[in-house]
């Protein structure tokens, strides 16, 4: 989606993510690079608390907007 070009604002919606893997995470700091370069914003709603604690854990949650619900996280666009 992101290399297809336009797309400058992205929501992360992980409601239904019980766990997230290393691969996931990588994902995720890709996805923000990309953003970033091109001057776009990613955001990030309903962590569920245990990949919460993974975040704080590897020491990624400074790097990203990380919001309770997806209307907030919408509101901050």
């Amino acid at each position: 989606m992101i290399d297809e070009g336009g797309h400058k604002k992205v929501l992360l919606n992980m409601d239904g993510v019980e766990y997230m893997s290393s691969s996931g995470f990588r994902a995720c700091i890709s996805i923000l690079r990309k953003l970033n370069t091109e001057g776009g914003m990613l955001k990030i709603c309903n962590i569920k608390p245990s990949v919460k604690r993974i975040f704080d854990v590897i020491e990624l949650t400074s790097l990203f907007d990380i919001f309770e619900s997806e209307e907030a996280a919408l509101a901050a666009f």
